[in-house]
């Protein structure tokens, strides 16, 4: 038996672990193939034009095999007021992971753990940017 098991309370960080400023962000990995890459930005623009409180970016993108697998994150608000369920961009958030799962059920969405990175620098290399929600319009079509 090991330490920690023994006494988990006395190991743990518990509420010191929480920064409740820092975001709960939730990451969704799709897998596409290499010639789809180019609109998945719009598909993400199509979804936040649909919620438009939803905060998304596309934080990061990794090759496996013959697939393309890009990590989606989906901001849910400040993390004590998301654990919570109080805060205002929770909602937000839900429903545009519903409509991602509803949406874009081709490529396959699972939920994931925060991308490496590797994959944040190799997003970032290929032009994604964190995307406001101000900025979407809602026009844009799939």
């Amino acid at each position: 038996m090991s330490k920690s098991s023994a006494n988990p309370r006395k190991y743990s960080r518990g509420r010191e672990a929480l920064d409740p400023t820092e975001p709960l962000i939730v990451y969704i990995e799709i897998r596409m193939e290499t010639q789809d890459l180019k609109g998945i930005e719009s598909h993400v623009r199509y979804l936040m034009s649909r919620r438009p409180n939803a905060v998304v970016s596309i934080v990061g993108v990794r090759r496996e095999s013959s697939k393309i697998i890009v990590t989606i994150g989906i901001d849910m608000g400040p993390m004590r007021a998301a654990l919570r369920g109080t805060s205002p961009r929770m909602q937000h958030g839900y429903d545009l992971l519903w409509d991602v799962w509803e949406q874009m059920v081709e490529y396959g969405p699972v939920l994931a753990s925060p991308p490496a990175s590797a994959d944040r620098a190799m997003a970032r290399r290929l032009g994604f940017r964190a995307m406001d929600p101000d900025d979407v319009e809602s026009t844009v079509v799939i």
